[in-house]
């Protein structure tokens, strides 16, 4: 059973979102003086292989069980592709069916994905809520 808030990308079994999130945050936050636009690509960046590797890790859980570290939760970890999660994350009309948190997390990822693309553009930068890894 999934749980109503997305607290199951809490960790995946390889890479720790939660690690890459407050990296991500603290690259944006302002110190004596503001974040470079490096600081902003690298937060950006960060940010959204923190969701990516939640979405893996997640997808990994609900189909081989949570908690497995077995050669077939591994393959579907590392089976999932950006640009088919995008995809997937872009019909509106499936999304339109899920939970808020989960159509935050899609819109946040569609977002993110498309500004880690955008190597060279000045940008601001919001950095994902905590909530969608608790």
């Amino acid at each position: 059973m999934m749980p109503s808030r997305l607290n199951w990308c809490r960790k995946t079994r390889t890479v720790n979102s939660h690690d890459l999130i407050e990296t991500a945050r603290r690259l944006t936050e302002s110190g004596a003086a503001p974040p470079t636009q490096a600081d902003l690509r690298r937060a950006v960046s960060t940010a959204y292989y923190g969701l990516f590797h939640c979405l893996a890790g997640t997808a990994a859980d609900l189909l081989t069980g949570t908690g497995s570290r077995s050669r077939e939760w591994h393959q579907v970890y590392r089976a999932l592709e950006h640009g088919k999660a995008r995809s997937a994350c872009q019909q509106r009309d499936v999304m339109r069916t899920f939970p808020l948190d989960i159509r935050a997390f899609g819109d946040t990822f569609i977002d993110l994905q498309r500004r880690a693309s955008r190597r060279t553009t000045r940008m601001k930068v919001s950095i994902p809520s905590q909530k969608f890894l608790r």
